[in-house]
């Protein structure tokens, strides 16, 4: 069985691998994959809580805490740069989706004047 100390770290640079996955999936505009990702993300995240509230003592301290910071502030960073693309993508599906009913808008109006 994997102590707290050697599964912390470990859980960490996992959750950034994921973030890191997510990242350039949301730049490639592969949305299934980033999604699927993301369940992925969360379940890790959700084990870094397990294993940062579990009663045994933590280990990081001094130098180990700076790969803390430095991973948090890795994850801090991808998420807010998908957070970013995932806005882009949103304002290009409501252009796509106010074009599409302006277009509809139109078809029925000349489909009702061919009626005439």
């Amino acid at each position: 069985m994997t102590s707290f100390g050697s599964a912390l770290p470990v859980a960490y640079r996992a959750a950034l691998t994921i973030s890191q996955e997510m990242l350039e999936s949301a730049r490639n505009q592969h949305w299934e994959e980033l999604i699927a990702l993301e369940s992925r993300y969360v379940e890790c995240i959700q084990h870094i809580r397990r294993l940062e509230t579990d009663d045994s003592p933590n280990v990081a301290t001094g130098e180990s805490d700076e790969k803390y910071k430095e991973i948090l502030q890795q994850l801090l960073g991808n998420s807010h740069l998908i957070q970013e693309l995932l806005e882009e993508r949103k304002q290009e599906l409501r252009t796509l989706m106010s074009d599409a009913g302006s277009r509809r808008r139109v078809e029925n109006a000349y489909s009702s004047i061919d009626r005439m």
